[in-house]
């Protein structure tokens, strides 16, 4: 097959892909969410669960125990005033869902958004280099717990894959930036009501088990994971960045211990919600599943046979990775086509 430097084949791409799975073309970016409000019930009842407390024996000048047991019922909405107090007191983030950060500058979370392109465009020098500017903005406010860990997981998560520590370290390391904001964590920890950071370290973690052969017991934390989103008052819809990163992994690790119809069930499920939610770029690797477990699991099918039905999805994976500036994937699918399908083609 010829290849096209087009911008028309890639989108074409897309388009069959559209209509393989039969998705409609309704998107949810422009679904707003008041989460403070939204999810105020949810997170006073897991909050205060942890720490153990009684509702009689939360303290009366924050809140009457009457209009606590409305509000953790769902029965009715806080001011922002008595949501700040409950918040203080409780220690539950203000910025819950929506920030990675504790900022009070605007120029800090355009860092943090320059920081995940740079991530999504694998470009780890210049994430790296980024992470440093965002430190040094962030002055004295970098020791705080939730910026620390946002700091820390980073350039952790670089070094492992750069090689500079081993997976082992990485997971010690993973623990401790957890534990700076949920003290007693360890897998399977119990119900919490965890932070976009928070999820995405987890999910950091399940990296670590996958890369020590540990597969069960990265499956484990990702179905620990799932369960918190299922059990979530709040659509999974607003939490898709974390949603889509456990399918990804989640899927991968199947394909790993040869589990192949499940890991090809969830990838056409993370096709469905990258265009639900606009996800472009976290496309390539579900429709790459596809072409990846037919290969592996029909390993009797000849060449042609596997040109035939493994190579458009492989095509389209490669596609997808050129259209949104994936250079690093793009170069590891272009030499598997090499490798697989280019050399044999008639």
């Amino acid at each position: 097959m010829k290849e096209s430097g087009e911008y028309g084949a890639y989108l074409r791409a897309l388009e069959e892909i559209r209509e393989e799975h039969r998705i409609g073309r309704e998107n949810y970016l422009n679904r707003q969410l008041s989460q403070e409000f939204y999810l105020l019930h949810e997170i006073l009842g897991t909050y205060r669960k942890e720490r153990g407390l009684r509702v009689s024996e939360i303290d009366r000048d924050v809140c009457s125990e009457k209009t606590y047991r409305a509000l953790e019922r769902g029965k009715r909405n806080a001011n922002k005033g008595t949501y700040e107090l409950l918040a203080a007191y409780m220690g539950i983030p203000f910025y819950i869902i929506s920030s990675e950060i504790v900022t009070e500058k605007y120029s800090d979370l355009q860092l943090v958004a320059e920081i995940r392109r740079a991530g999504q465009q694998e470009n780890a020098s210049e994430r790296l280099r980024l992470l440093s500017e965002l430190e040094e903005s962030l002055g004295e406010n970098v020791n705080i717990p939730q910026n620390r860990q946002y700091i820390d997981s980073v350039r952790d998560l670089e070094m492992m894959f750069a090689g500079s520590i081993s997976p082992l370290e990485y997971k010690e390391r993973v623990e401790e930036a957890l534990r700076l904001t949920i003290p007693k964590w360890k897998p399977g920890y119990g119900i919490h009501f965890y932070t976009r950071r928070e999820i995405i370290l987890v999910y950091y973690e399940a990296i670590a088990f996958r890369r020590l052969k540990q597969y069960q017991t990265a499956i484990g934390l990702l179905e620990n994971m799932w369960a918190q989103l299922e059990a979530s008052d709040i659509d999974k819809i607003y939490r898709m960045h974390e949603v889509l990163l456990i399918l990804s992994l989640w899927k991968n690790l199947l394909t790993e211990i040869g589990q192949y119809d499940e890991a090809m069930r969830m990838a056409v499920d993370g096709i469905k919600l990258c265009f639900l939610s606009g996800r472009g770029d976290m496309l390539d690797t579900f429709v790459l599943e596809r072409g990846w477990s037919l290969e592996h699991k029909y390993p009797e099918m000849t060449i042609r046979e596997k040109r035939e039905k493994c190579f458009p999805d492989v095509w389209n994976a490669l596609c997808i990775t050129r259209l949104f500036h994936q250079p690093e994937t793009e170069k590891r699918l272009e030499q598997y086509c090499k490798e697989h399908f280019y050399a044999n083609m008639d």
